[in-house]
């Protein structure tokens, strides 16, 4: 779709609210308008959302990510990798993105990953789908979107795959899809198990509404037809492309989906003293700090129930959390088996706040532990907060 007059007027309207003149982000309209369509058109919070996303862009360097390595678990990517192809069809404006879902080990991959480094190679993925998707929008004049394609042959029914993708899968595609609004387009699940609906009972509560309608689900075992209705038979794997509307196989090209790596290896906490703290339902706890610019820090973390985790930072200590700058990207931690941790250095000189929240519980507390270390050379110390 190309933009009218009123979404174009519409567009430099929520870049003013969100004071993000010259931004090279908002420079590609199209970005602008997906913000617009994920808030139904309410411009104002469009912008309020939009202002936060381009802060994190800025201090968390995802511009840069696509080409790093340094930083991240590749396995995350060998064991459960999204291949990103082409533009689905010449009179459509898609990328194609391709995922075997029912052949990843799920369990062991939220049994054996840290949240940190599974969430970063999560956003380097969008990161990677993002670019992908401009590029054909600036190719065709269009505004484009993903078409995901999840393959769930293979996937095994446990008692626990609820439980997993009501709390873990939930939270990972909540924060991705809250980041990256609408880059998604189309959502297509093929051979979908006996035991599909139990799974759309459980993933379509955090499913965005804008979605929902986007999901289409396929329950045959020769998904040809199917995908063939919305993507060209050359961008497809052979394996794929067996019957249907299939011309002439051996005019495919034999586009290879890389099979994701199985068992995930079982990995064993790193003993680790780390603070209890507790917070109250509805509430927060704050812990501060003061930093100077280029402190390497190295974070641990472990919680057996979710919680909101933020890092604000402010130059001078100031109690006015409205005017605390969000420095490092916040969401929603689930529970995982292992301990959390991962290494950061602060940006700027001032203090850092790291705010635990349990705002959304009604009547239950959570308890965590965590510790921040300063690296010093080959050594570290405790970093005690400010009282």
């Amino acid at each position: 779709m190309t933009l009218t007059f009123d979404e174009f007027e519409a567009c430099k309207r929520v870049i003013k609210l969100a004071e993000a003149e010259g931004n090279p982000y908002i420079e590609h309209i199209f970005n602008v308008n997906r913000w617009i369509q994920a808030y139904e058109g309410n411009e104002e919070e469009a912008a309020k959302i939009l202002k936060r996303h381009l802060n994190l862009r800025k201090v968390m360097g995802w511009d840069d990510w696509p080409e790093e390595s340094e930083g991240f678990d590749e396995r995350v990517d060998q064991f459960a990798p999204l291949s990103i192809l082409g533009q689905n069809k010449d009179d459509d404006n898609k990328v194609v993105l391709f995922e075997q879902s029912g052949k990843i080990d799920i369990h062991g991959l939220i049994d054996n990953a840290k949240v940190t480094s599974f969430m970063r190679a999560k956003f380097r993925l969008m990161e990677r789908i993002h670019r992908k998707v401009i590029e054909l929008e600036k190719k065709t004049g269009r505004q484009s979107g993903g078409l995901l394609v999840m393959d769930l042959d293979g996937l095994e029914f446990r008692p626990a795959l609820l439980s997993l993708l009501a709390g873990p899968y939930r939270i990972m595609w909540g924060t991705l899809f809250e980041q990256y609004p609408q880059l998604i387009r189309h959502i297509l699940i093929v051979r979908a198990p006996k035991f599909v609906n139990l799974l759309y009972s459980t993933c379509i509560p955090f499913i965005p509404n804008d979605y929902r309608s986007r999901l289409e689900i396929c329950s045959s075992s020769d998904p040809s037809n199917t995908l063939l209705k919305h993507i060209s038979a050359s961008l497809l794997p052979k394996e794929y492309c067996q019957g249907g509307n299939a011309d002439d196989e051996d005019n495919f090209e034999m586009i290879t989906i890389p099979i994701p790596l199985s068992p995930f290896p079982p990995c064993i906490d790193s003993p680790v003293d780390l603070d209890t703290i507790s917070v109250s339902a509805g509430d927060k706890l704050i812990k501060k700090y003061h930093w100077e610019a280029g402190t390497k820090l190295h974070f641990y973390m472990k919680h057996s129930e979710g919680f909101h985790f933020f890092i604000y930072y402010s130059k001078d200590d100031i109690e006015n959390e409205d005017l605390w700058q969000e420095i490092y990207a916040g969401s929603e931690r689930p529970p995982l088996r292992l301990c959390d941790d991962w290494k950061w250095e602060t940006p700027k000189s001032g203090y850092y706040y790291l705010c635990f929240g349990n705002e959304r519980a009604w009547f239950f507390s959570v308890t965590l532990q965590y510790r921040v270390f300063r690296l010093i050379g080959e050594h570290r110390q405790v970093e005690e907060a400010i009282e």
